[in-house]
C-alpha cells in the first residue's frame, strides 16, 4: 500500500489566500459603487466552498489520513469532498493537461458510476450543481495542489501501478 499525504503548508496558505480574497470582495461588495454586487456575492459563494474543501482537507491531515492511498484494490482519493474507492479494472488510465492544470483525472471505463443522481446533503448538492459546469465527475480528480508529491512523479506512480494491477487481474 502507498500513502500520499497532504501538504499541510500548502492547504494553510490556501485558506489564508482564499480569506484574503473573502476580505477584498467585500471590502468591493459594500465600498463601492461601480462593483456588480451580483459578481462579487457569486465569488464570495466560491471561495466559501474552496475554504470549506480545504478545511475538510485539513482536518484529514490532522488525523494523518492520506491524501491518496494506492494498493491492490485501487485508489481512494481524499482530495475532494467525498471519497470513494476507484478499483483499477475501472480505470482505463490518467490524464493530465486539461483547463485543471494541478489535476489528475483519473479515466474510468464508465464515467457514469460516478456522477451524482441525488442530492440528500451540501456535498452531493455541489456535486450535483458542478455536474452541469463539467462533463467529468468531481469524485474522479485528483488536486495535486495539496499533495506532498510532485505531479509527474505522481502521474508515474499511478501509471506503474495501473499496469502492474492490471497485468495481474
Amino acid at each position: 500500500m502507498i500513502r500520499i499525504e497532504f501538504k499541510k503548508s500548502e492547504i494553510i496558505i490556501s485558506i489564508i489566500l482564499c480569506f484574503l480574497g473573502i476580505a477584498f470582495l467585500m471590502y468591493l461588495f459594500f465600498f463601492t459603487s461601480y462593483t456588480p454586487k451580483a459578481i462579487a456575492f457569486f465569488l464570495m459563494l466560491v471561495i466559501f466552498h474552496v475554504i470549506f474543501l480545504r478545511l475538510i482537507q485539513l482536518n484529514l491531515c490532522l488525523k494523518h489520513i492520506p491524501a491518496l492511498r494506492i494498493d491492490d484494490e485501487g485508489i481512494i482519493n481524499h482530495t475532494n469532498l467525498e471519497s470513494k474507492l476507484v478499483r483499477w479494472n475501472e480505470i482505463v488510465d490518467f490524464k493530465t493537461g486539461y483547463y485543471r492544470t494541478n489535476s489528475i483525472y483519473i479515466n474510468p471505463k464508465n464515467p457514469a458510476l460516478y456522477q451524482v443522481k441525488t442530492v440528500i446533503n451540501y456535498i452531493s448538492f455541489v456535486r450535483y450543481v458542478g455536474s452541469f459546469f463539467r462533463d467529468k465527475p468531481d469524485l474522479l480528480w485528483i488536486d495535486i495542489d495539496v499533495l506532498a508529491i510532485k505531479k509527474p512523479e505522481l502521474l508515474n506512480l499511478l501509471n506503474r501501478a495501473l499496469k502492474n494491477n492490471t497485468n495481474q487481474n
